[in-house]
């Protein structure tokens, strides 16, 4: 994790308190603002504390740090997951917005697959790299009662150059698999065209390295017309062009 950006996201971030954009100053109400986990979310987390006394040994293959074959406990998986709040966030997200497809790069083992479920998306296609990975993923997701999810294998560029080639109007794109800045921006160029007016993409684990914070910078000026809110580990951009865009430090 860098220190220096995460620094300055902590002196810089803030509440709804002074959100001169109507639209951020509303979806931060309506999903960033803590409340009650519903009945939806209640189930992943009660799935995600059986995993996590699950310490079985497994292969894995991990083509986004270069730490291929290396042994793993199923309980390290709930730990590189998707945090429940993070989770709740995009959730009221895809609810508040009415987000219908959602296309997520990195299923680790589906907790964030099963929050992007849940929010009421239509159609999730959630693609994973690591075959044994993607096993226990499916797995999770019967344990959560998330059935919907459609779970594909393979590495991302090679998956999106074939299988997802027709893929249009995606309102969703959630990448957090591959920590290579070069790799993230590539994800980027590809989708982009891809996405919905209104569409939302989420980039994870945008202070993990110097290349990761560098391609997050690069993706949030290349869409200086829209919204980019940053949230600390996490990068959001909203498509929707405006003339002037904003960046926003948010505590989440």
């Amino acid at each position: 994790m860098e220190i220096f950006p995460l620094l300055s996201y902590y002196f810089r971030r803030h509440g709804a308190h002074g959100l001169h954009s109507p639209f951020v100053f509303e979806w931060y109400n309506a999903c960033v603002i803590k409340r009650p986990a519903p009945a939806e979310t209640e189930r992943i987390e009660e799935a995600r504390k059986k995993f996590s006394r699950n310490h079985s040994l497994f292969v894995k293959q991990d083509f986004g740090t270069g730490k291929n074959n290396r042994q793993m406990r199923v309980s390290r998986l709930v730990k590189d997951s998707m945090d429940a709040r993070m989770g709740e966030i995009l959730f009221q997200t895809i609810r508040y917005m009415n987000y219908r497809q959602v296309l997520e790069l990195g299923t680790c083992l589906g907790i964030g697959t099963a929050y992007l479920n849940a929010g009421g998306a239509a159609s999730v296609v959630s693609v994973e790299g690591c075959p044994a990975t993607k096993q226990f993923a499916s797995q999770f997701l019967a344990e959560a009662h998330c059935t919907e999810p459609t779970l594909l294998q393979g590495e991302f560029s090679e998956v999106l150059q074939s299988g997802l080639r027709e893929l249009k109007n995606i309102d969703v794109v959630h990448v957090d698999g591959n920590h290579r800045g070069e790799a993230t921006l590539e994800y980027y160029r590809q989708l982009r065209p891809k996405m919905s007016d209104n569409g939302l993409m989420v980039f994870d684990d945008i202070r993990w390295s110097k290349e990761m914070w560098y391609a997050w910078r690069e993706i949030a000026s290349l869409e200086k017309n829209c919204y980019s809110i940053d949230l600390g580990t996490t990068g959001m951009v909203f498509l929707r062009a405006r003339e002037h865009g904003q960046y926003f430090y948010l505590k989440k």
